[in-house]
C-alpha cells in the first residue's frame, strides 16, 4: 500500500464550508482507481489534513492529476498552498481485541 498526505489550511472564516464541500466529493472520491480509503482531520485554526491509501504507486500517479483538480475547487477555502507527502510503505495497525 502506499500513503499520500497532504497537508491545508482553510480560512477559520470558511472552516463552515469545509466539511459539506469534502462530503459532496465523496461520490467522485470512491471513484478513483487503486484508492483503498481515504481520511481528513482538521482542527478549528484551519490545519487540516487529508490523507489517502493506495493500491500502488502507480495507481496513486495515474490519480494525481483527478485529484489536483478535486483540490483546485477548494482555492476559496484554502489560506495557503497545500503541502503533499508521500509513503511508500504502508501497514494497516488494528488494536484491541
Amino acid at each position: 500500500m502506499y500513503t499520500r498526505i497532504t497537508h491545508f489550511h482553510v480560512y477559520e472564516s470558511k472552516l463552515g464550508e469545509l466539511e459539506q464541500r469534502l462530503s459532496d466529493l465523496c461520490k467522485q472520491i470512491r471513484q478513483i482507481d487503486g484508492l483503498v480509503d481515504a481520511y481528513s482531520a482538521w482542527r478549528d485554526d484551519g490545519e487540516g489534513v487529508s490523507v489517502a491509501f493506495y493500491e500502488s504507486e502507480a495507481l496513486a500517479d495515474r490519480a494525481a492529476l483527478e485529484v489536483q483538480s478535486m483540490w483546485a475547487g477548494f482555492n476559496d477555502l484554502l489560506s495557503a498552498p497545500i503541502q503533499v507527502s508521500t509513503y511508500d510503505t504502508t501497514m494497516h495497525l488494528s488494536f484491541g481485541t
